[in-house]
């Protein structure tokens, strides 16, 4: 349902999915920054480490949702007048830049999932060492 209702958005500029992911992933960028900042006592610093290091990522990934929204808004601007302008139709310029979107926003919700798995991995590696 929300795959169909993103396909309609992308003729105007209602776009949500790929600016909420933005908003949702740098949210989860700052919650892990902010969890590696702890005193040591209570986590390892290989567990910090690898926090810090999906906190990375979660910050690539909402760079890579931004750029989708970005993308996504372009396509309803008309066709820019430059060199590419003459090679290009509005047609094949709109189809490069939805498939742009797309792969952006599939690589930073990718790229969120194996964050998401690495936290859970390194907490669930430090509960079975205690």
């Amino acid at each position: 349902m929300v795959l169909i209702s993103q396909f309609a958005e992308m003729k105007n500029r209602n776009e949500i999915l790929s600016f909420t992911s933005f908003i949702v992933i740098l949210s989860l960028s700052a919650l892990a920054f902010n969890w590696c900042r702890v005193t040591p006592t209570f986590a390892s610093e290989a567990i910090l480490k690898q926090i810090y290091r999906a906190g990375i990522d979660f910050f690539l990934a909402s760079m890579m949702a931004l750029i989708a929204t970005c993308l996504a808004w372009m396509r309803t601007l008309p066709l820019p007048a430059g060199i590419f302008a003459r090679n290009l139709s509005d047609a094949s310029f709109y189809r490069i830049l939805f498939w742009m979107h797309w792969s952006f926003l599939s690589f930073a919700l990718i790229l969120t999932l194996g964050a998401i798995l690495s936290m859970i991995l390194a907490i669930g590696r430090s509960d079975e060492e205690n």
